[in-house]
């Protein structure tokens, strides 16, 4: 079965093309450039919520418009790490700190969700929020609590290629699609994709539930 979001995810305009998502390196400040994965994440949720599920209300990043420039999200994600989602130079955000600061957000500007860190049953908390239209903050986490080993996980361009594109550990990124066993994420502004077995593994073996998980995000009427 597939699950995937109802419109389309950020699709930012560049000078040479199109990017799919944000990425945190376009940030003026270091700080956001190096460790700004999280507060990427969170303004990217929030942006796609406002835009398709907010009835018009006003919010700091409500500004954002269907097919946004990269200068536009440069100011919206400097504005979102500055105010609403710091970040501590060369440790980020941590799972649990990034739901605090998405109910406190929520609660500002009147959004009818909460937030919680999710580390167990995963998979089937996020395809129930991919089901509601609502993107996944999903993290792999470093080595836990062994931090001084080594074990990343292969992004690929496309479902079932052999060859990796790229590696990550201690990084958050957003779950776009699920299907055939295979996460659709924005990272970087870009498009990967992440067999859910390695994660499991990853999860079970390398990382940790304080860690690894996802920020689940559901409407606050279910509580």
């Amino acid at each position: 079965m597939e699950y995937t979001l109802s419109h389309p995810f950020w699709p930012v305009k560049l000078p040479g093309g199109t990017a799919y998502g944000i990425s945190q390196q376009w940030s003026a400040y270091p700080a956001l450039r190096g460790w700004g994965c999280g507060t990427a994440a969170a303004l990217m949720v929030l942006g796609y919520l406002h835009l398709y599920h907010t009835g018009g209300q006003s919010a700091p990043v409500d500004a954002l418009v269907p097919a946004p420039s990269q200068t536009d999200c440069r100011t919206l994600l400097d504005t979102a790490g500055r105010k609403y989602f710091p970040v501590l130079p060369r440790h980020g955000i941590n799972g649990i700190s990034l739901a605090f600061l998405l109910n406190r957000y929520f609660r500002r500007f009147h959004m009818p969700y909460t937030a919680r860190w999710r580390s167990v049953n995963v998979l089937p908390a996020l395809t129930r929020m991919l089901q509601e239209d609502i993107p996944v903050i999903f993290s792999v986490g470093p080595d836990f609590p062994l931090l001084w080993q080594k074990h990343p996980l292969d992004l690929y361009a496309h479902p079932g290629d052999e060859k990796s594109v790229q590696k990550v550990r201690a990084h958050y990124m957003v779950v776009t699609g699920y299907k055939g066993g295979w996460l659709r994420l924005s990272s970087w502004g870009r498009e990967y994709y992440l067999p859910a077995a390695a994660w499991n593994e990853h999860h079970k073996y390398h990382s940790g539930y304080l860690v690894d998980g996802i920020v689940q995000i559901r409407h606050r009427k279910e509580h």
